[in-house]
């Protein structure tokens, strides 16, 4: 003869003990990794930095991940203080990429797209670049 699970009040059978169900312990430890996962999930992904300076007539940009792994091959946009484009190109598999100065001094918006989301910004006021030689 089987041994039946006894119900509960309002018909429905127990989960056995030990069950993954909804009041077993197991339930519990699979949602808190779940929400632990989700709450860490910043701690997954690679924050994206640029950097650029002048030098010598030219703009030296600059980029690199938050582990110092170079921006290989990432798109670099480069526009005026109006949006205008100044130039676009990639980085080279060293994560740096440069240009000639724009031949009148404005602020220039540098911006790293190194795919999957990872971007990241740098504005080059023209004070730090028009004066220099």
């Amino acid at each position: 003869m089987q041994r039946r699970q006894p119900k509960t009040a309002m018909g429905h059978r127990k989960p056995a003990q030990g069950s993954w169900g909804p009041q077993g312990v197991g339930f519990v430890a699979i949602v808190m990794v779940g929400i632990f996962f989700i709450l860490s999930g910043s701690a997954w992904a690679h924050k994206v930095s640029v950097f650029a300076y002048a030098e010598g007539g030219k703009i030296y940009v600059e980029g690199y991940f938050s582990d110092g792994t170079p921006t290989a091959h990432a798109k670099v946009r480069v526009a005026d203080e109006a949006g205008k484009p100044v130039v676009q190109g990639q980085m080279d598999k060293e994560g740096h990429f440069q240009f000639s100065a724009p031949s009148s001094p404005c602020d220039l918006s540098i911006e790293l797209d190194a795919s999957l989301g990872h971007r990241a910004r740098y504005l080059l006021k023209k004070e730090d670049w028009s004066a220099r030689p």
